[in-house]
């Protein structure tokens, strides 16, 4: 799908404008802003501000499942109560004082209704208050009971009120107590004025003996409230809650309040929270590029890459949040490709930086769904296999790979999280693990459709951008192989020494050999003045002077490089045909002219520079210097090789050529042992067959065969 992009090319001729500071930093800050935005975006909630009476504009839906009391299903639940409480029955308790009352005017009565009996004659007595209630006849009919019957009385008496008073008795005159106490009577066989006597002594003496017990009332009541489980409105996700049309009634306030999408404002100091953990990660990022990557700090245009990678991987997180189904057995969060990031500053920036971004990213999308720390380390850990996995990818097809090796390692993530989380659901980590390979898949894809845009507008040369210049078809290496063959065969050896070197120094090996090929692209110009392509021809330095022939030498990076503007050469490639010799001095024409002039300055006939500023161009100034130096010795053997590269590397280190140039004294030797070790193959001894044949016929004697070459 994306092969065809190898084959087309972007020719815009985009430039970063100028940007005064002032400006710079307030699109900083607005990206900032943008970027807080977008993460905070979850956290904005959805308000409606319709009042009572408002005619709705539009249907409005329940965002998700809500049960409530409205104040109609308060009102009904009241109601309810209130009729059940009216049936609960008062409870009463007995009251011991008021029987053992009962029980003492009893025992009073026959007292003094004895006493009464045992003195004079009843004529001269007046009537006890006590005993008034009942009839003469009935009176007398007591007063004339022996002591037996009169002790037997006063004991069915007292028996038969104990008895009524062991029950509640609410009311004496119920048709109840009255019908109890004249069966209890009837069963004693007593005559008919004793039965009545004693009927009207309990009668008269008994009294409710209950009280109202408050506590247990008041338990029955509660009991009978918390039976009665209150009205509740119950709205699913989906349901109108109000038609469009509709006049809007507090009850539907109620739901939509709810349901929190009534009246509901933004959380600022949320917002201002998460904008400060923005500032402070990017701040971080820029120490960290400060301290540790100068040259890509000192990169506007690289900085903006990296704000991009951020933007096209937030607003894809948005989208994916947008339309996140909630009763949804997956989570689609997981297939948000989190990855382009730290895909897109490994190619285009740096692997180191991409990690870090990586992170950032991880803890951004972190905030965006709820501060979930098992998603961020999901996120993390993904962003550091991308990171590794496209680390010194050369082919767009590689990528492609990487999009696969990211897929496999979010399934494994996405099984731990499951297992960590305790997650038994067969259709959980099949959907997720679809979504974690599908994320990186989709993340490798994205990053190849958009890495040539990027490439072009911002002018950043990729590896993948590189190898589409390794076609040894293109225009300038056809004309350097038709016009300074020479040259073009010594650009393929210090194409090989160079891309060997890089390999061993874990550098850039396609930057070393497609800038091999284009080092010398210069002397198309004027390739008969360069020693590798004279071929049996008169030297043309030999009718000039020194001077001219410096010139002519040191303006094929010149040369170059108007050729490589000519030919839209990256400007690493431009970098590297103008660094290749650094200041080097021109030493065959300065020892010339010093010949004849005492008084020439050195610095006349050095190389106009710069020094090289990177591994890979150093590398190629010692290839380049090498391979001259080994193509002119005589009869080259292993010894004479390593001689000559010494020699090369002392001078260029004596002579300053690798001040600016990142590289250590360890690199430098493992830079030699590599050339030394090429050199030796191209360089081989041979073995001179038409002589070991002579050798063999006996034309040589033994003490004169000659050496073998």
């Amino acid at each position: 799908m994306f092969n065809g992009l190898k084959q087309f090319k972007f020719n815009f001729n985009f430039k970063l404008p100028f940007i005064p500071q002032l400006v710079y930093y307030s699109l900083i800050i607005s990206g900032f802003l943008i970027i807080t935005f977008f993460i905070f975006s979850p956290y904005i909630p959805y308000s409606i501000n319709l009042k009572p009476d408002d005619i709705a504009t539009s249907t409005i839906i329940a965002p998700r499942y809500v049960e409530l009391e409205t104040t109609s299903d308060k009102l009904k639940t009241e109601n309810l109560r209130n009729e059940r409480v009216k049936l609960v029955e008062k409870v009463y308790s007995l009251d011991e004082n008021t029987n053992k009352n009962i029980i003492a005017n009893i025992v009073n009565f026959f007292t003094i209704a004895k006493k009464y009996k045992s003195e004079s004659t009843l004529e001269s007595k007046s009537l006890p208050a006590p005993i008034k209630f009942i009839s003469k006849t009935e009176r007398n009919y007591l007063l004339n009971l022996n002591n037996n019957g009169f002790a037997y009385l006063e004991y069915v008496v007292l028996q038969n009120t104990e008895k009524l008073l062991n029950q509640k008795i609410a009311l004496v005159e119920s048709q109840e107590i009255k019908k109890q106490l004249k069966s209890r009577l009837r069963i004693l066989n007593l005559d008919k004025t004793a039965e009545y006597l004693l009927y009207k002594i309990i009668l008269h003496y008994l009294q409710p003996n209950v009280l109202f017990d408050e506590a247990q009332t008041n338990e029955l009541i509660r009991q009978e409230i918390n039976s009665i489980k209150p009205f509740t409105t119950v709205y699913k996700k989906g349901q109108p809650i109000i038609y469009e049309g509709e006049k809007v009634v507090s009850e539907n306030i109620e739901i939509m309040t709810a349901l929190n999408i009534y009246g509901v404002k933004a959380n600022l100091f949320q917002f201002a929270s998460i904008f400060l953990i923005v500032l402070f990660s990017f701040v971080f990022l820029r120490k960290y590029m400060m301290v540790y990557r100068p040259e890509i700090y000192q990169d506007k245009k690289r900085f903006l890459v990296i704000y991009i990678a951020f933007f096209i991987v937030i607003i894809l997180a948005k989208l994916i949040n947008t339309f996140n189904p909630e009763n949804f057995s997956g989570n689609l969060e997981y297939f948000i490709p989190v990855t382009i990031t730290s895909i897109l500053i490994s190619l285009l920036v740096s692997t180191n930086i991409a990690i870090i971004c990586g992170m950032i990213m991880s803890i951004f999308l972190a905030i965006m769904f709820k501060f979930d720390l098992i998603f961020f380390f999901y996120l993390f850990f993904s962003c550091v296999v991308a990171s590794f996995s496209t680390y010194r990818s050369y082919k767009r097809t590689e990528l492609i790979k990487s999009g696969y090796i990211i897929g496999l390692a979010n399934i494994l993530l996405i099984l731990a999280v499951g297992i960590l989380k305790d997650i038994n659901e067969v259709a959980w980590y099949s959907y997720n693990f679809i979504f974690g390979f599908g994320s990186g898949v989709i993340a490798a894809m994205i990053t190849l459709a958009i890495i040539p845009y990027l490439e072009s507008i911002f002018k950043i040369t990729t590896p993948q951008s590189l190898l589409e210049l390794a076609d040894l078809n293109h225009p300038l290496l056809k004309q350097l192989m038709v016009t300074s063959s020479g040259t073009y065969q010594h650009s393929i050896i210090v194409a090989n020494l160079s891309e060997a070197a890089a390999d061993a120094l874990k550098d850039n090996i396609v930057l070393a050999r497609i800038g091999s090929y284009f080092h010398d692209i210069g002397k198309v110009k004027r390739p008969l003045f360069f020693a590798e392509n004279q071929f049996a021809e008169e030297n043309p330095h030999n009718v000039l002077n020194p001077r001219m022939s410096k010139i002519i030498i040191t303006s094929h990076t010149k040369d170059g490089l108007e050729l490589a503007n000519k030919y839209g050469l990256p400007k690493l490639i431009k970098d590297i045909i103008s660094q290749h010799h650094g200041t080097s001095l021109v030493s065959f024409f300065y020892n010339q002219a010093a010949q004849n002039d005492q008084q020439i300055i050195e610095a006349e006939f050095r190389y106009p520079g710069p020094k090289p500023q990177t591994k890979v161009s150093g590398i190629i100034m010692l290839a380049d210097s090498v391979e001259a130096a080994v193509r002119s010795l005589k009869n080259p053997g292993p010894t004479k090789i390593e001689n000559c590269i010494d020699n090369i590397f002392t001078n260029k280190i004596n002579d300053h050529q690798l001040d600016d140039c990142p590289v250590s004294f360890q690199e430098i030797k493992i830079i030699k042992e590599t050339f030394l070790k090429i050199l030796k193959g191209i360089y081989h001894t041979r073995i001179n067959y038409d002589q070991e044949l002579k050798k063999l016929s006996g034309e040589f004697p033994d003490d004169e065969i000659p050496d073998k070459e």
